[in-house]
C-alpha cells in the first residue's frame, strides 16, 4: 500500500500538478509577480519529464489554464499603453507557455479547449501580435486552425486582416515566422471558399506571398515553398477566385520562379493550381502570354524531368488545355515547348505521357498557319512516322500546310514530310477521307520535278498503290485518281523505275485501272500517259 501511495496513478499526478499551477497564476497580481510565475512554468514545460507527455497539456487545459493566461493577457494590455516595450517580456512569456501548451497537447482536447475559450484566445492573440509576440502567436495561431472548428473561429476574428497589417507592419527577416504564417494560411484556405476569397481579396496579403519566392532561397527552406504553393493550390480551387488570383500579376511570376526549384511536393502543387487555373478559357491566354512566355518556359522544363512521370503527365496536361482557340496559336509560335512536348509523345516511358502528349500536339496542330516557323511542323512530321495512333485533326494540319512547308524546309528534312504523308495514308487509324488527303499532298508534290527525283520512298510507292488498289476494288472512279496521276508523275523520272516495276502490286495496280476501269471521256489522257509509265516500267526490268 505505502509503494502505491508513492506512485499514484500517472493522471492524477498530472491532475494535481495543472491545479498547482493554476493556483499559483491566480495568485500573481504585479507584473513582477507574473514574470516569475510564467518564467518558473515555463522551465517546468521544458523539463525532460513533461515535454514529451501530452497528459499534463492536456489536464492544463481541461483545468483551465487557458481563461487563467487570457485573464492575465487582458489586465496588460488594460493597464499598459500598446507601446510599453517593458510589458513585452511578459506578453511573450504567456504566449511561449501558451505555444507549448497548443502544439504538444492532443488534437481532441485541443478542439474541446478551442470550443471553450478559442474566440477569447484568438482576440488576445491578435492583438499580442502587434505586440512583437511574433513567433509564439504565429505559431499557436498555426497549430490551432488545423481544425475546422479553429479555422472557423479565427476568420470571426477578422484573421487576415490582422494577417496583413503584421506582415505590412514589420520586416519578416525571421523564416521560422514566415514559415508559420504560411502554415496558417494554408490551413485555413483549406477550408472553404469564403475563407479563400477573403485572402484572394486582401491585396497585401497577396503581395506578401508573391514576394515569398523572390526573398527566400528556393533550394534551402524548402517548407516555406511547399506551403506557399499549397496556398496557391487551395486558392485556386474556387471559380470566383481565379479570376481575381490571376489578374494578381505577380502570384503567376511566384509560379514560375517556384518552378526553379526541385521539390517535387511544390512542382505538383504548382502544377494543380495551374490545371484548375487554366479550367477557364480566358485564364488561359493570361497564363500563355504571362511574363513572354515565362510560364510556358516553365511547363516545358518540367516536362522534361526524367525521374518523375506525375509531374511530365501533369504539366502536359496543362499544355493540352492551353491549345484551344483563344490560347493555342500563342503555345504554338514556342518552337522549344513543341519540340519539347514532341519528345515526350514519341519516346516518353510512360503510356499515359505519350497519349496525353500527342493529344496536345493535335490540338496544337489546329493553329499551325503559313506564317509560323518551319520548326513547328517538324515535330508534326516525326509524330506521324511513328506508331502511335493519328488523330484526324493531327493527320489533316500536316496535309494542310505540306505544300506550303516543302520550300521551307531543308533537303535532308523533305524526306520525312514524304514519309509522314505516307504513314498516315497506311496508317490503320487514319479514315478514308484523311488517306485519300494525303495521297493528294505527295500528288501536289510530285508535280514539282525537283521534288519528284526525291518522293519515290519504298512507304511513298506502298501508299500510293493501296489508293490506287482501294478506290479501284470500290469501282470509285474518280477524275482524277490522285494515286495513279501520283504513280504516272513519278514513273517520268529515270531513277525511279526499277524501284517502281519491282514493286510486288504497282504493276499490277496499273494494268488493272487501264484494263479494267470504265473512265468518262475525259479521263482518256490519263489512261494514255498510264500506258506509257507501264511500257516504261517494263522496260527498266
Amino acid at each position: 500500500m505505502e509503494q502505491k501511495r508513492q506512485s499514484p496513478p500517472v493522471s492524477l499526478g498530472h491532475q494535481s500538478i495543472s491545479l498547482a499551477i493554476i493556483s499559483k497564476l491566480h495568485s500573481a497580481i504585479s507584473s513582477e509577480q507574473r514574470l516569475e510565475v510564467t518564467r518558473s512554468l515555463r522551465e517546468k514545460l521544458d523539463a525532460k519529464e513533461y515535454a514529451s507527455s501530452s497528459l499534463l497539456y492536456d489536464q492544463l487545459l481541461q483545468a483551465g489554464i487557458t481563461n487563467a493566461l487570457c485573464l492575465h493577457l487582458g489586465l496588460i494590455f488594460r493597464r499598459y499603453n500598446s507601446s510599453d516595450l517593458a510589458r513585452s517580456a511578459e506578453i511573450d512569456s504567456i504566449c511561449q507557455i501558451l505555444n507549448l501548451i497548443y502544439t504538444r497537447c492532443t488534437a481532441a482536447a485541443r478542439d474541446n479547449s478551442l470550443s471553450n475559450s478559442g474566440l477569447e484566445l484568438f482576440q488576445f492573440l491578435i492583438v499580442s501580435l502587434r505586440r512583437r509576440a511574433g513567433l509564439p502567436v504565429t505559431s499557436i495561431l498555426h497549430v490551432c486552425s488545423g481544425s475546422l472548428r479553429g479555422s472557423a473561429l479565427l476568420f470571426q476574428c477578422r484573421l487576415v486582416r490582422s494577417i496583413a497589417a503584421f506582415c505590412a507592419g514589420r520586416h519578416l527577416d525571421d523564416p521560422t515566422i514566415t514559415r508559420a504564417l504560411l502554415g496558417l494560411l494554408k490551413n485555413v484556405s483549406n477550408f472553404g471558399e469564403e475563407h479563400c476569397m477573403e485572402i484572394v481579396e486582401n491585396s497585401t496579403l497577396m503581395l506578401f506571398l508573391a514576394s515569398i519566392p523572390f526573398t527566400t532561397c528556393l533550394e534551402t527552406d524548402k517548407k516555406s515553398l511547399e506551403r506557399l504553393s499549397a496556398i496557391i493550390r487551395n486558392l485556386v480551387v474556387s471559380p470566383s477566385t481565379r479570376t481575381l488570383l490571376a489578374n494578381h500579376g505577380n502570384i503567376l511570376g511566384s509560379v514560375a520562379r517556384m518552378g526553379a526549384t526541385s521539390n517535387r511536393h511544390v512542382q505538383r502543387n504548382i502544377l494543380s493550381f495551374l490545371l484548375s487555373l487554366c479550367q477557364d478559357m480566358d485564364m488561359c491566354v493570361t497564363v500563355s502570354l504571362y511574363g513572354d512566355g515565362a510560364v510556358l518556359d516553365l511547363l516545358r522544363q518540367l516536362m522534361g524531368i526524367q525521374n518523375n512521370t506525375a509531374t511530365r503527365r501533369r504539366a502536359v496536361r496543362v499544355v493540352r488545355l492551353l491549345a484551344r482557340e483563344a490560347s493555342g496559336s500563342q503555345v504554338a509560335r514556342d518552337t522549344a515547348l513543341i519540340a519539347t512536348l514532341s519528345q515526350r509523345a514519341l519516346h516518353d516511358a510512360s503510356n499515359e505521357v505519350r497519349a496525353e502528349a500527342t493529344d496536345a500536339i493535335s490540338r496544337i496542330s489546329s493553329f499551325i498557319n503559313v506564317q509560323v516557323s518551319k520548326h513547328h511542323v517538324l515535330p508534326l512530321m516525326q509524330l506521324a512516322s511513328s506508331p502511335l495512333s493519328l488523330p484526324e485533326v493531327f493527320s489533316l494540319a500536316l496535309i494542310k500546310h505540306s505544300a506550303k512547308l516543302i520550300y521551307k524546309l531543308p533537303m535532308e528534312e523533305r524526306g520525312l514530310l514524304f514519309e509522314s504523308l505516307a504513314q498516315i495514308a497506311l496508317s490503320t487509324s487514319s479514315t478514308t477521307p484523311c488517306k485519300q488527303s494525303a495521297c493528294s499532298a505527295i500528288l501536289d508534290l510530285s508535280r514539282e520535278e525537283s521534288i519528284r527525283a526525291r518522293i519515290a520512298s519504298t512507304s511513298v510507292l506502298e501508299a500510293l498503290t493501296r489508293n490506287v488498289a482501294i478506290r479501284t476494288a470500290g469501282n470509285q472512279a474518280q477524275n482524277p485518281f490522285v494515286g495513279i496521276q501520283a504513280l504516272t508523275l513519278l514513273a517520268t523520272v529515270h531513277q525511279h523505275r526499277l524501284r517502281m516495276a519491282t514493286h510486288p502490286c504497282l504493276l499490277r495496280a496499273l494494268i488493272h485501272y487501264v484494263t479494267s476501269v470504265p473512265t468518262p471521256p475525259q479521263s482518256n489522257g490519263t489512261k494514255r500517259d498510264v500506258k506509257k509509265a507501264i511500257v516504261a516500267l517494263v522496260s527498266a526490268l
